[in-house]
């Protein structure tokens, strides 16, 4: 099967959930004999225009050489994306898949039958929520609304032009329906993420205590990770709200965050405005390499998510590392993390409750799974050979697409 991704950024181009995502399930589906070709903006001028990355065919799109504003730079991706499309160099037969709306408007060009659009959150939404839409003043305000509504249009454009939808958790899918409730939809059809459990995999002793030597951490410390974007709708000024609490009944308690993003420098303040400094660490990015150690070294890992979380990938590689996870009910945490415990749930957006869970949890009254169970519950449920499968049923079902059978083979998914 001839199969093309476009999408705003792919990993390792970009670090994030949504390119995490892509290029997973892309490597997934070339790993099962099929052809399968990214199409994606530049993200850099040193990245070649075309290469291949572990079987996938990745054709990158120039960029204008003088930096623009974002009208520009999206204007100048879509009007690349459908010269390709309109070229006549893709596959009419192939299935093509649009991952998020960024560039739905170039996708529109594409007159093949096969297609279809993922959908992981509502990009109107989410723009607004990390502009801090409710703090804002006239007239700013109304100009991030205007923006918002012509991301949804856009958005439900690409969406109507699929015809069928794909998502990463049955939130999403619900997130979507409450979205695009005119939408006309062929079918919506759930291909949870999985992640590289070769790499994230329980780490040795030696590597978690020498990162626990750098931190400065004692045995005696209870050691809870979050691995974020610095983002506000990622709830870390609730994470280290509730942090503050518990750390007052229980100072063994040690908190790192690792990432980077917008929201730093005010998290920083925050930490001193909590009394946290010493307590409280914002790590800075940690590559894909040295975040097996990161897990592997805490106790818990956090998800405090307000809103919008269509999956959450740093879950599934913590438990893969043999690291719990606590998350808020937010999104598709209770989905993705609340089927190893339901006792690994807090409410969304309440401090106390989550404080209460870190006591529990460091104090042994919560008793948390050990690594083994955290690792193949993962293993069980989020692995993206699973997931490619559900691409060749769909393409299949939809458009009567024949793919080679291709048994998910279960030495390979714990290798893997």
């Amino acid at each position: 099967m001839k199969i093309i991704f476009s999408i705003m950024g792919y990993f390792p181009d970009l670090v994030g959930g949504a390119w995490k995502y892509a290029s997973g399930l892309a490597e997934a589906l070339a790993e099962r004999g099929h052809e399968v070709e990214v199409i994606v903006p530049q993200a850099r001028p040193d990245l070649p225009l075309r290469e291949e990355l572990n079987g996938v065919h990745i054709r990158r799109l120039p960029r204008p050489s003088q930096p623009g504003g974002f009208m520009r730079t999206w204007v100048s991706d879509n009007r690349e994306l459908k010269r390709v499309i309109e070229s006549g160099e893709l596959n009419p037969d192939a299935l093509f898949i649009n991952h998020q709306a960024y560039m739905g408007s170039g996708f529109r060009s594409w007159k093949g039958r096969a297609k279809a659009s993922v959908f992981h959150g509502p990009w109107s939404e989410e723009f607004l929520l990390a502009k801090n839409i409710s703090l804002q003043k006239f007239p700013r305000k109304q100009a991030l609304k205007m923006a918002a509504s012509w991301m949804h249009r856009v958005e439900e454009k690409a969406i109507r032009h699929a015809g069928h939808v794909l998502t990463a958790s049955d939130y999403a899918g619900e997130k979507f329906r409450q979205t695009h409730p005119l939408a006309p939809v062929g079918s919506l059809t759930n291909i949870h993420a999985g992640t590289d459990y070769g790499m994230f995999n329980i780490p040795g002793e030696q590597l978690t205590q020498e990162l626990r030597r750098r931190y400065r951490l004692t045995a005696d410390n209870f050691v809870v990770a979050s691995v974020r974007r610095l983002d506000r709708r990622m709830g870390l000024d609730l994470l280290l709200e509730g942090f503050a609490m518990a750390f007052k009944k229980c100072p063994e308690l040690r908190l790192l965050v690792a990432g980077k993003g917008p929201q730093a420098g005010e998290l920083e303040a925050r930490i001193d405005d909590l009394g946290l400094r010493g307590a409280a660490t914002l790590a800075g990015f940690v590559s894909d390499g040295d975040l097996p150690a990161f897990y592997g070294m805490a106790d818990l890992t956090v998800m405090p998510s307000l809103d919008l979380e269509g999956f959450g990938l740093s879950t599934i590689e913590s438990m893969g590392c043999g690291t719990p996870v606590l998350a808020s009910s937010s999104g598709a945490n209770p989905e993705v993390a609340g089927g190893l415990s339901d006792e690994l749930i807090f409410r969304s957006g309440d401090p106390a409750d989550l404080a209460g869970k870190l006591l529990a949890a460091s104090s042994g009254q919560l008793k948390l799974p050990g690594p083994d169970m955290c690792r193949q519950y993962a293993l069980d449920h989020f692995h993206w050979h699973r997931s490619a499968e559900i691409v060749e049923a769909f393409a299949h079902e939809k458009f009567s697409i024949t793919t080679p059978k291709t048994p998910v083979r279960e030495a390979e998914i714990h290798q893997k």
